[in-house]
């Protein structure tokens, strides 16, 4: 039995440093800490200056639309790069498909972006909280887009061993910062939300 768990958690840390797995833990994974890391870290700033913070249902709610539009990104263009490389001749096969891949990529987060940023400023009732987290919302997603870029210019670089020990590390200080944020003094938040 001892035997058993032991060759099963050498298979499972042998498929988590495989490089197919570790590579999306490191394009998938990493952008999407990011992401939360900015969110939260935007969301502090901001309390921190103009004394105004989201309660805790829309901070979690625009936290978890965050990553759900981050992850759903790599989905898309997967998908998108397949059909597009379906329709290619042979010989452009793999530029088609990457080519692909990494506009959508680059184009869905930089979208959502824009549109997070839209929305604070057409809906003037919308109230300083929720412009707050739409704001953090933009401008984590703006980090996201930028990991991205930096991963897939130097994160082959990275070694395999340490990618999902990266991700993990970030997904940590991710969840450390979002609690501790989430937790700031209510008194931060004024009772006249418009403006």
């Amino acid at each position: 039995m001892g035997q058993g768990a032991a060759a099963l958690s050498v298979s499972f840390v042998q498929w988590l440093n495989s490089d197919e797995v570790s590579s999306q833990f490191l394009v998938v994974g990493v952008p999407a800490c990011a992401l939360l890391i900015a969110y939260a870290w935007t969301i502090g700033r901001r309390a921190t200056l103009h004394g105004v913070q989201p309660g805790p249902l829309p901070y979690v709610l625009t936290a978890a639309a965050g990553v759900s539009i981050s992850l759903a990104g790599q989905v898309v263009a997967s998908e998108l790069a397949c059909i597009a490389a379906a329709g290619a001749s042979p010989g452009d096969f793999g530029a088609t498909s990457m080519s692909t891949y990494l506009g959508v990529s680059l184009l869905w987060p930089a979208g959502w972006c824009l549109l997070a940023l839209a929305i604070p400023a057409a809906k003037r009732r919308l109230g300083l909280p929720g412009r707050s987290a739409l704001i953090a919302l933009a401008i984590g997603l703006l980090v996201s887009l930028l990991t991205f870029v930096i991963l897939i210019g130097f994160g082959a670089a990275l070694p395999i061993g340490l990618r999902v020990p990266s991700f993990a590390t970030l997904l940590v200080v991710a969840g450390v910062l979002l609690v501790l944020t989430g937790r700031r003094s209510p008194d931060l938040r004024p009772a006249a939300a418009d403006g």
